[in-house]
C-alpha cells in the first residue's frame, strides 16, 4: 500500500489490495480459515454465526467466488455435525477464558479493522482501468472516482462478444 502511493504505482496499490482482501478472507470465521479456528476458541456458537453470514454473503451476491461455496459446505458439515453430535465439540483445551480470550477476541477484531482501514485508504488513490486509459491518452473524465475501482473494468466488454450480424 505504502509504496504504491509513494511511487504512485497503480500496480503495486492493486497487489496491496489483492493482499488486504486474501488476509480479511482468511479471517473469515468459518473452520476451515483462521478466522474459524479463532472463532472456534472464542465460543462454540461463533462457527454457526460465521456460516450463517457467509450464507449471507453468498445470497446477496455479495462474495460470488466458488471457492467461497466449498468453503460454506465444509463450514455447513462442521456445524451441522456438531449440532448432530456427529462429531465432538472442540475440546475444552482449545477454549480460550477469561483474559486471554477478551485479548484474542480484541487482537483479531483490531486486525479486521486495521485490514478494512488500510484497504480504503489504499483504494483513495487506485484508478480503474478506464480512468488510466483516459490518462494516457490525454482524455479529462468528467466523472469523479468514485470507491469502487472495479466498476468500469467490464464495461468495456459489453457488447464485445455480440455477433455483428445478429440485430
Amino acid at each position: 500500500g505504502i509504496s504504491g502511493h509513494v511511487a504512485d504505482s497503480q500496480l503495486l496499490m492493486a497487489l496491496a489490495d489483492w493482499g488486504f482482501m486474501i488476509n480479511l478472507f482468511n479471517l473469515f470465521p468459518l473452520y476451515q480459515l483462521d478466522g474459524g479456528r479463532v472463532a472456534d476458541c472464542l465460543s462454540p456458537a461463533l462457527p454457526a454465526v460465521g456460516l450463517a453470514a457467509g450464507i449471507g454473503l453468498a445470497a446477496s451476491g455479495a462474495i460470488s467466488n466458488p471457492i467461497f461455496y466449498f468453503l460454506l459446505l465444509g463450514g455447513a458439515f462442521q456445524v451441522g455435525s456438531r449440532a448432530l453430535g456427529w462429531s465432538d465439540p472442540a475440546p475444552p483445551w482449545k477454549r480460550l477464558r477469561g483474559a486471554q480470550m477478551y485479548a484474542t477476541a480484541a487482537a483479531y477484531a483490531s486486525l479486521v479493522a486495521a485490514l478494512l482501514a488500510a484497504m480504503t485508504l489504499n483504494n483513495a488513490k487506485r484508478k480503474t482501468p478506464r480512468q488510466i486509459q483516459a490518462e494516457r491518452a490525454g482524455i479529462v473524465l468528467d466523472e469523479a472516482p468514485t470507491d469502487h475501482c472495479y466498476d468500469d473494468y467490464f464495461a468495456s466488454f459489453q457488447g464485445a462478444f455480440d455477433d455483428p450480424d445478429r440485430s
